[in-house]
């Protein structure tokens, strides 16, 4: 699952908790219980495919048993997980920047040279 999809899916999921908690003020102050009827299977499907998103990303990040309990954790707390997909993306892109320097360590002096001039003009 390509990490911009994981984060759309978390803040989908946030956003549908918070309609929920909406929906249950509904059903108590207006005497709805339509609201949660509605509400509830909508947010539990989201939730299941966030979680089955969070051990699918797990898997393809190679989490450790901590990380992937964290990205479940954070879906219990109101736009928890949005902020969980952000740190993903940022973990992310830092795996990417670690293989392109070890690729890099593996050219010849004179190819290196020319890739660090290239990455930083200023230089």
């Amino acid at each position: 699952m390509p990490i911009p999809a994981f984060r759309l899916l978390a803040l989908t999921e946030a956003v549908s908790w918070l309609l929920l908690i909406g929906a249950a003020v509904l059903k108590r102050a207006a005497d709805l219980p339509e609201a949660t009827q509605i509400m509830g299977p909508i947010h539990g499907v989201i939730f299941l495919v966030y979680a089955g998103a969070v051990l699918y990303v797990r898997d393809d990040l190679k989490w450790p048993a901590g990380r992937t309990l964290m990205a479940l954790f954070a879906a219990l707390l109101p736009l928890q997980p949005d902020a969980m997909a952000r740190a993903v993306e940022r973990l992310d892109a830092e795996r990417h920047s670690r293989r392109l320097y070890a690729a890099m360590a593996r050219l010849p002096e004179g190819q290196r040279a020319v890739l660090e001039l290239h990455r930083r003009p200023s230089a």
